[in-house]
């Protein structure tokens, strides 16, 4: 609830007399008529009051939940750990992109490897083969050597 001032409050905080106080409330209420009248300005900070009480009213539609001590405690616990964890989650976050990055670099890698054993086999098979067709020549040329001078028998 608001706290009720008076102008013995009013003439304390302003440091003047009591009925200069009195003097400044009524320029600022008018009691003339049967109802009270006030300046513009007032008018304005009621309206101003008015709509932030209703502001804060209409929003405050918050869920109250009860806690026992210990689920508090929990609770309470769990609110302070939380930015931790959430740091904790940001470097696994990042753990884990630089360990993809690196499995990824590894995997190309051994790709490259691989398509360069391919290649070195596929050359040791084709000298193989060129070395065997070579001495399958050789032989065939000492056998007919071998005939023409008559020493094959």
């Amino acid at each position: 609830m608001n706290q009720k001032y008076t102008s013995d409050d009013l003439s304390k905080a302003l440091n003047i007399s009591k009925r200069t106080a009195q003097r400044y409330i009524d320029k600022i209420f008018d009691k003339s008529n049967k109802e009270v009248s006030f300046e513009e300005d007032v008018f304005n900070i009621l309206i101003q009051r008015h709509n932030n009480d209703n502001l804060t009213t209409d929003n405050d539609n918050g869920i109250t939940e009860y806690f026992t001590e210990d689920e508090y405690i929990e609770f309470q616990k769990r609110l302070t750990e939380y930015p931790l964890l959430k740091k904790q989650l940001e470097d696994s976050k990042e753990n884990l992109t630089t360990l993809l990055n690196e499995l990824e670099y590894h995997k190309s890698a051994y790709t490259k490897q691989l398509i360069l054993h391919e290649k070195l086999i596929e050359s040791i098979s084709e000298k193989a083969i060129n070395e065997r067709i070579m001495l399958d020549t050789i032989k065939q040329r000492n056998f007919i050597e071998a005939k023409e001078k008559g020493l094959d028998q």
